[in-house]
């Protein structure tokens, strides 16, 4: 049986190019590899940045690298000690110690009856 070779997936941001299947393909690099974006945020923040190309390099550097972000769609009400551990939460129990700001996508997203048992 042949090995197969999995490559990083890139995006030059051309017309012709979908952005939900590259995120959806980057993803899947991530799960190949067995890398988890909490933990290893440096390293796959360095990855994803590798996976652009062209003007959307040149996008990606003047918009998000070196960026600090903050959510602004959470309180931090859900009970854990860390951010990280809010991953085992189901959107019901964000919902429920009315962790989610009201009127936001998120919040929007969570009320959805079938989204309410999806973890975060």
């Amino acid at each position: 049986m042949a090995a197969v070779t999995l490559g990083l997936p890139t995006f030059s941001g051309y017309e012709d190019e979908d952005i939900d299947a590259f995120i959806h393909l980057v993803h899947g690099y991530f799960n190949a590899i067995n890398l988890a974006p909490v933990g290893n945020s440096a390293r796959c923040m360095g990855l994803f940045r590798a996976c652009f190309k062209g003007d959307a390099a040149i996008w990606f550097d003047d918009n998000i690298l070196g960026k600090r972000w903050a959510l602004h769609n959470l309180y931090n009400n859900h009970g854990q000690a860390a951010m990280a551990n809010i991953l085992g939460r189901t959107m019901a129990q964000l919902i429920a110690s009315n962790s989610i700001r009201a009127g936001t996508n998120a919040h929007a997203y969570a009320t959805i009856a079938g989204n309410n048992a999806l973890t975060v």
